[in-house]
């Protein structure tokens, strides 16, 4: 009986004495996978209870911080209509600007947040591909420096279901990384569809740049997807921006059991490659 009692002080839920008694040994088997179950149940409800909170709670604080933004960027928007100096337009398109670059780092978080959590649900529904990136193009801030040329083939199917908020934001933060860095010249964005069966499509996007490339350094094990990882760290750093984005991209990809690759040669651009599984709709 001490060994016994030292045996459950250190952690053992049952033990079995000598000589043994089959009708003890299944009684002691019984006790201990009753044990297991009811903890592994329990377990089991505290995780969803608590991923089930986190969503909660992400959905509140978005919901919470959109209003306000919506908010500024709606008067934002009724005071530029209205009659203003040179300085004060000036300044209000500061205030536009700033606040668009604060609500998307907020998104990205808050995305992020919610993407990592494996039990998130992924949306689901019906889209076109090519309207996709048409309205992708169309709604990016494009200098004058670049030519942004869309690949569209005749084949593409008008129609697919899957995770179009989700391939929506991938194939978005492609193309304003490409733009971000190429100062000039062309970004050529394209999908295309590859059967898989008679349900089963995969939609491959290309974004092509001929921006400053990518240093080597980043690209070694992928490194270049890690979260708040950017070439340039220092605070006086070219480009702005978190180095959430990519890192993102690949969570996405990772949950839509996807892929995302990058190819990249200092001077000579970029071209990143992201792919997905969809349904003939």
């Amino acid at each position: 009986m001490e060994t016994a009692r030292q045996a459950i002080s250190f952690g053992a839920s049952e033990y079995l004495k000598k000589p043994f008694d089959l009708e003890h040994i299944q009684t002691v088997v019984a006790r201990c996978f009753r044990n297991y179950y009811v903890n592994t149940q329990h377990e089991t409800a505290i995780r969803q209870d608590v991923n089930a909170a986190k969503n909660n709670f992400l959905e509140i604080v978005s919901h919470e911080l959109n209003t306000p933004m919506n908010g500024i960027l709606g008067f934002l928007e009724l005071l530029e209509g209205t009659s203003l100096n040179e300085d004060q337009a000036e300044y209000v398109a500061t205030i536009r600007d700033c606040s668009l670059k604060y609500f998307e780092h907020v998104q990205d978080i808050l995305t992020y947040a919610k993407i990592s959590m494996s039990e998130s649900e992924i949306s689901r529904g019906a889209f076109n591909p090519a309207t996709l990136v048409l309205k992708l193009i169309g709604e990016a801030e494009i200098p004058d420096s670049l030519q942004v040329n869309s690949g569209i083939p005749e084949d593409l199917p008008e129609v697919v279901a899957g995770a179009e908020q989700e391939i929506r934001i991938v194939v978005r933060k492609l193309l304003l990384n490409a733009i971000k860095f190429t100062k000039e010249g062309r970004i050529d964005i394209a999908v295309r569809a590859e059967a898989l069966s008679a349900a089963q499509l995969r939609l491959v996007f290309t974004v092509v740049d001929t921006g400053e490339g990518i240093d080597p350094k980043l690209l070694e094990n992928g490194r270049i997807f890690d979260a708040f990882t950017q070439g340039d760290s220092s605070l006086r750093r070219a480009h702005e921006g978190l180095g959430l984005g990519l890192s993102l991209c690949k969570s996405i990809a990772d949950r839509l059991e996807g892929s995302i690759r990058v190819e990249s040669e200092r001077g000579k651009g970029s071209t990143f490659t992201f792919d997905c599984v969809v349904v003939v709709d």
